[in-house]
């Protein structure tokens, strides 16, 4: 997913946050419809947070880029253990 994605996402969160708000005002925080509306909410939240460490394990670190890095211009003669 890309970031313009996962913000569209961060928008779809807000939006039902403002209903599930809105709905508990109205009809109460324990009716059906704003548990209902709570539980949409609560998924769109772990389908962010699952996209969002996706992409973390994605994107290598810093500390693997150099790593990768050294062991191109060095090769085998370095010594990728004493980065760890």
């Amino acid at each position: 997913m890309t970031e313009y994605q996962i913000g569209d996402l961060r928008d779809y969160i807000s939006e039902k946050r403002s209903e599930m708000i809105a709905t508990a005002t109205i009809e109460g925080f324990t009716s059906e419809e704003t548990i209902k509306v709570s539980q949409e909410l609560d998924e769109l939240i772990n389908q962010y947070h699952r996209l969002v460490q996706n992409k973390k394990r994605e994107t290598p670190s810093f500390h693997q880029y150099i790593k990768q890095t050294l062991l191109f211009f060095y090769g085998s003669r370095f010594k990728l253990h004493n980065l760890s």
